[in-house]
């Protein structure tokens, strides 16, 4: 990192997205949301310290992923916010993950419970899923648009009709975690 706060930036990051202004966002392992721009960083403090992952869209929405608080979802050109939590919709308020898929919905993985969501048009679904999964750890969307999960156990879903269909794993026997 370079800049004038890049010492503060020694941490390691959880997550990291760039938003439709080519700014870089970082939530780092200590809970804080910064800002790349103009190659300074600086700590967003509205943010607080409990972000856990952030992700952007392509609609100049800033998502924000927290341990305990829900999911933010700012605009950043209006700085208009909005909370999602257990009280309209999540299962859980602390989020493992956040990724923005092609048609803008944007999913996330709740840790206590687990928990896959969908949120699109301003609305939360949940998706079912096995009663013996422990965390969710990755995410993907292939080419067909296909939503794909990797859990902590070693096994991989795929999302079809707001399910999770088990995807048989090469060596089943290692239970080996998938992570991104």
């Amino acid at each position: 990192f370079s800049g004038p706060q890049a010492s503060d930036m020694a941490e390691s990051l959880a997550s990291v997205c760039a938003d439709g202004q080519g700014r870089l966002w970082t939530a780092t392992s200590s809970g804080q949301l910064a800002r790349l721009e103009r190659e300074a960083w600086t700590f967003e403090a509205w943010a607080g310290n409990n972000v856990s992952c952030v992700a952007a869209d392509g609609r100049d929405t800033l998502w924000i992923g927290t341990h305990g608080q829900g999911l933010r979802q700012v605009h950043l050109t209006s700085g208009e916010q909005r909370t999602w939590s257990t009280e309209n919709g999540l299962p859980g308020n602390s989020i493992r993950f956040l990724f923005v898929a092609r048609d803008q919905s944007v999913w996330t993985a709740t840790q206590a419970p687990p928990a896959l969501c969908r949120v699109a048009d301003g609305r939360v679904d949940s998706i079912e899923v096995p009663k013996d999964i422990r965390t969710f750890r990755a995410i993907a969307q292939d080419a067909s648009g296909a939503i794909w999960i990797g859990t902590s156990e070693g096994r991989i879903f795929r999302v079809e009709n707001n399910r999770l269909v088990t995807v048989p794993v090469v060596n089943d026997a290692t239970q080996t975690s998938v992570r991104c």
